[in-house]
């Protein structure tokens, strides 16, 4: 196991000093400047890694690209995303079809695989699922997920320059990273808050939860032993907070969706 060098004090004070809060009343004892940083590390680091992920082009397909940087500028536009203008909220698109996900690296860079958007129904779906990935960015709870898997040393080695070989492995962390209960619970809450007042269901990644829920097998760990809420109580936890927050019933057209989910074969 690979050694971390100690590093001063004085710069774990000045962490101490100038943290942040990373949501639902957790402590983060990074800036937000040490998240674009470490973002930005492993960003280069799935960009340089052609083999494992295989990055879409803007050049080669611009539509795709338009398509879901129109999402995510609507998120934007809402005034609800509280670093709107501190982080980059760089986009990119993975080619994969079987692989159903998406990610949001700390200063958000955000993550799409072909899969996951051909999995979806609706355009209400998609961005229901893309606004809870940016509420993670957002509310910097990935950082804060980290700090807990690796330790305040291996992170801080990194935003530092000092330790490359382990930007492999948070990444690889990152991609299946489970947050706390707390914090995909404010994911789902922010998710809502931010579609609110767009053109999208604000309930949409329940729809998303839903199908998810009812494809489960009838072996699935109860929900009282696991770390993340399950589906069917996600759902319930969205609407409530659609209804909450006076958001207004809306759907996309579903048979629009099918044009675009060509964009991404």
């Amino acid at each position: 196991m690979r050694s971390v060098k100690p590093f001063p004090a004085i710069i774990l004070l000045c962490l101490l000093l100038t943290a942040c809060g990373g949501g639902s009343g957790s402590i983060n004892l990074f800036s937000v400047q040490d998240d674009i940083k470490l973002g930005r590390e492993m960003r280069d680091e799935i960009l340089n890694n052609t083999v494992e992920y295989k990055i879409w082009s803007r050049e080669k397909h611009p539509d795709a690209y338009r398509y879901l940087d129109s999402l995510k500028n609507e998120i934007m536009r809402s005034g609800k995303v509280e670093y709107k203008d501190a982080f980059d909220w760089e986009l990119y698109i993975i080619k994969d079809n079987g692989v159903e996900n998406a990610f949001c690296l700390p200063g958000g860079y955000i993550f799409v695989y072909t899969g996951l958007v051909q999995g979806m129904k609706s355009e209400d779906e998609l961005a229901g699922v893309l606004a809870h990935e940016i509420a993670h960015a957002d509310r910097r709870h990935s950082t804060a997920a980290l700090t807990k898997e690796y330790g305040v040393g291996i992170l801080l080695s990194i935003i530092l320059g000092e330790d490359y070989e382990m930007v492999s492995r948070l990444v690889g962390s990152m991609i299946s990273l489970e947050y706390s209960r707390d914090n995909e619970k404010e994911a789902d809450r922010k998710s809502v808050e931010y579609l609110c007042n767009t053109r999208f269901d604000a309930a949409g990644s329940a729809r998303y939860f839903r199908k998810l829920s009812e494809d489960e097998s009838e072996h699935e760990v109860p929900e009282f032993i696991s770390t993340h809420p399950s589906h069917e109580n996600r759902v319930g936890l969205i609407e409530e907070e659609k209804k909450k927050q006076g958001c207004q019933e809306k759907k996309a057209k579903e048979y629009d969706f099918i044009h675009i989910k060509a964009l991404f074969e």
